[in-house]
This record gives structure tokens, sequence and C-alpha cells, in this order.
């Protein structure tokens, strides 16, 4: 009998800890921005949380590529409003400006 008690409490136990949660930190989804303009290009890493990102770049872009899933927004410095969304996408910009603003989600 007393081998049956400890069966269970091995079994309870062991519940417990696949229970338990993990201590590794979560990674946060992102996706890999490229904006490319006037024979340049500059990348930025954006959350996928919807968050808005500013970026600090005064290159004329005139072509953005997402690689990843998400679907991002983006705003220009000139009023330009566009929105890419899908795998591996991207999106010309005409006239080519500065973009001040990307939001992924």
């Amino acid at each position: 009998m007393s081998s049956s008690w400890g069966l269970i409490i091995f079994a309870a136990l062991v519940g417990l800890t696949s229970a338990a949660p993990s201590l590794l930190p979560r990674q946060a989804a992102t996706t890999q921005l490229t904006f490319t303009g006037a024979g340049a290009a500059f990348s930025v890493t954006a959350p996928v949380d919807g968050s808005n990102v500013t970026l600090n770049n005064t290159l004329a872009v005139d072509f953005i590529a997402q690689a990843g899933t998400a679907s991002c927004a983006f705003e220009g410095v000139d009023g330009v409003k566009l929105t890419v969304i899908g795998a591996n996408s991207g999106a010309t910009i005409a006239p080519p400006q500065t973009i001040v603003r990307a939001s992924c989600q």
C-alpha cells in the first residue's frame, strides 16, 4: 500500500512541474523591413505587435521590402500612407520620400 502512495505522490509532483510556467523569456515576433532609395538602403527590425516604430533616417525611399508574414503600415514625411501585406512583399513609393513611421501586426 505504501508503494501506491509513493506512486500517487510522484505522479502529482510530475503534474505540477509540467504545469509550471517557463522561466525563459518569450521571444517577441518581429519582421525585417528594408528601405531602398537613391542607390542606398537601410534595414529595421520591427515588432509585430502594432506598436509604432519611429525611423530616424532621412533617405528618400522609393521601395520598401518586408521579409515575413506581417501586415505593415508606413507613413512618409510628405504624406504618403501605405500598407504592405503578406509574405515577403514590398511596395514602390512615388514620389520618393523619407519614411518617418512604421507599424506591423
